[in-house]
């Protein structure tokens, strides 16, 4: 698959476990899960840089691939800020580095891997538009082969 959905196991990926895990402890009961939001928004940030040039998944939660760590990075930042947690030094410079690719999308300057699903039809890009042939050659029948049968 080209496009993933982005989950709590990628933000542990580039995050610390217990900084996901404080984030979830930090919901009162009836609030919404604020590592959902984060996935949510940088999802949604994602996906309207990428859209600019390039065909999105029918998928709302989908992101190409290639983007899966930015668009973990995207949600632990933002999680780290809703904590009131000082990014680091290295974390900035990531930070603004992944800012700066997002621009070099959102101008196009970028094209990505397509689509799984890129409109709705269920059909891969390895498979849209193939069309398999059966039999070839002269099948037997038809008015020639049968000689007027």
């Amino acid at each position: 698959m080209n496009w993933i959905s982005i989950t709590i196991d990628d933000l542990k990926a580039v995050a610390l476990g217990q900084i996901i895990a404080a984030a979830q402890g930090l919901v009162m009961p009836g609030q919404a899960d604020p590592v959902a939001a984060a996935i949510a928004d940088a999802v949604a940030t994602v996906r309207s840089a990428v859209g600019v040039g390039n065909v999105l998944d029918v998928n709302p939660a989908a992101v190409p691939g290639s983007l899966r760590a930015l668009t973990a990075r995207t949600a632990v930042f933002a999680l780290l800020e809703r904590m009131e947690i000082e990014l680091t030094t290295d974390q900035r410079t990531t930070r603004a580095a992944d800012t700066a690719r997002l621009g070099r999308i959102r101008d196009g300057r970028q094209r990505f891997e397509p689509a799984d699903h890129p409109d709705g039809s269920g059909e891969t890009p390895a498979t849209a538009g193939i069309v398999e042939t059966v039999a070839e050659g002269n099948r037997g029948h038809g008015r020639d082969a049968l000689r007027g049968i």
